[in-house]
């Protein structure tokens, strides 16, 4: 159940996601409450950059 909720969440965190990666982090991290290296290991794949 948690595991749906969180991606759910992620589904929502990118549809407000804003040109700012930094802003990208902080939404995403905000919303799995990962780690901040692990943040930017999920951004990276995300998004290809």
């Amino acid at each position: 159940m948690k595991e749906t909720t969180q991606h759910k969440g992620f589904a929502i965190a990118l549809s407000r996601v804003s040109t700012s990666s930094q802003y990208c982090e902080e939404e995403i991290g905000r919303v799995l409450s990962l780690h901040r290296g692990e943040l930017r290991v999920a951004v990276r794949i995300t998004f290809k950059v």
